[in-house]
């Protein structure tokens, strides 16, 4: 594949956030989300959660649970493990910050 291709791939939270640095372009905008743009990701997400997790045969097996789609993340790889985002920065910023 050369280097100028766009590929489309899903990964899993553990996957987006394992063994790769990110980083921030100067020219992309300062983080902006407030309380209610964090409020109502945290929302989507636990009512996600809620909606499958009241369903035993998930609980047994959490794998086969449906997945939920957090909007794309766009980011260019100059070297592995590197990447650059380019969109999705308030959302991945805002997990990430969660997640620490």
């Amino acid at each position: 594949m050369g280097s100028d291709e766009i590929r489309s791939q899903g990964f899993s939270l553990k996957e987006l956030f394992r063994d790769v640095t990110y980083e921030i372009d100067y020219y992309q905008r300062d983080y902006t989300w407030g309380e209610d743009e964090v409020r109502t990701l945290l929302r989507d997400l636990c009512g996600s959660f809620r909606n499958w997790s009241a369903n035993p045969s998930y609980l047994r097996r959490p794998h086969t649970a449906p997945q939920y789609f957090l909007g794309p993340f766009v980011y260019y790889e100059p070297s592995r493990n590197r990447r650059y985002l380019v969109d999705g920065q308030q959302r991945f910023v805002t997990l990430h910050l969660l997640f620490l």
